[in-house]
């Protein structure tokens, strides 16, 4: 029985790529919150907002 090559399991790399992926899941869960959060206060307010353009 011909022997498995034990490959390490597949995890961002380390450098930009990884930190442009965190700011990029950061930036979407801030969106999420923006969502939820901005309606209620908008209408609490009555004055415009302007929302980060990544969340459009």
């Amino acid at each position: 029985m011909p022997s498995k090559t034990i490959r390490p399991p597949l995890s961002p790399a380390s450098g930009p790529s990884s930190t442009q992926w965190s700011a990029r899941a950061m930036t979407s869960r801030l969106c999420s919150m923006m969502t939820t959060v901005l309606p209620a206060s908008i209408s609490r307010l009555s004055m415009p907002i302007n929302a980060p353009t990544s969340c459009m």
